[in-house]
C-alpha cells in the first residue's frame, strides 16, 4: 500500500477526478483485502466490475445531469447493465435515480442563489435542471431542504453541503503517505 500511495505522489499533477475516483477505490480495495485476509485477486474479481461502471456512470451523469433524458433505463441501456447490477453499484447512494435527483437538486439550489432575486424564473431553473415541472422541482426541492426554491432565493439560504469530491483524494493520499514513510523505523 505504501508502494501504492508513493506513485500516487510522484504523479506530475493532479489526477482528472474520474481518475481519483478510480485511484481510491483502488486503494480501499487493497486496504479492505489487507484487513479482511483476502487474497487481492478475490477482491478484485468481486469489486472491480462494479467500481468501473460506477465510475463511468458517474462520469455520465455529472456531464448529462441537466438532462431530463438522464434516468436509470437511459443508463441501463447506454451502459448495457441490468437494473439489478446498476442498483447493486449504487446502493450506498440510495440508487442511481436518487444521486441524479441529488445532483439536479444542489445545482438548481446554486443556481437560485446565483440568479438573485430577478432574472430566471424557478420554472425556468427546473427545465434546464432536468425537472419535468416547476412542480416537481417544488417538491423535491421541499422535500431535501426543507424549503422552497422562492424561499432559497429570497433568503439566500445555505448552500447544499454535499459529499466531497475526490478531486481532494490525491492530496489525501498524498499526506497519508508522508507519514507513513516518516514514521517507519530507518535501518542502520
Amino acid at each position: 500500500m505504501t508502494g501504492y500511495l508513493g506513485q500516487l505522489v510522484s504523479l506530475d499533477g493532479p489526477l482528472p477526478a474520474s481518475q481519483t475516483l478510480a485511484a481510491q477505490e483502488a486503494f480501499t480495495t487493497l486496504l479492505a483485502s489487507a484487513l479482511k485476509g483476502e487474497t487481492l485477486e478475490r477482491q478484485r474479481a468481486d469489486a472491480i466490475p462494479g467500481s468501473v461502471l460506477r465510475q463511468r456512470v458517474l462520469s455520465f451523469i455529472e456531464q448529462n445531469f441537466q438532462s431530463g433524458d438522464v434516468t436509470p433505463e437511459a443508463i441501463q441501456r447506454r451502459f448495457n447493465v441490468s437494473r439489478a447490477h446498476l442498483y447493486r453499484a449504487f446502493a450506498a447512494d440510495g440508487g442511481v435515480a436518487k444521486l441524479v435527483q441529488g445532483k439536479r437538486l444542489d445545482a438548481a439550489f446554486l443556481e437560485l442563489l446565483k440568479s438573485g432575486k430577478s432574472s430566471r424564473s424557478i420554472t425556468d431553473i427546473a427545465f434546464s435542471m432536468g425537472f419535468s415541472s416547476g412542480n416537481q422541482l417544488l417538491r423535491s426541492f421541499r422535500a431535501r431542504f426543507g424549503m422552497t426554491p422562492s424561499e432559497a432565493r429570497n433568503e439566500g439560504g445555505t448552500p447544499p453541503v454535499t459529499r466531497p469530491h475526490a478531486h481532494d483524494v490525491q492530496t489525501h493520499f498524498a499526506e497519508v503517505h508522508r507519514r507513513t514513510v516518516q514514521a517507519e523505523p530507518v535501518e542502520r
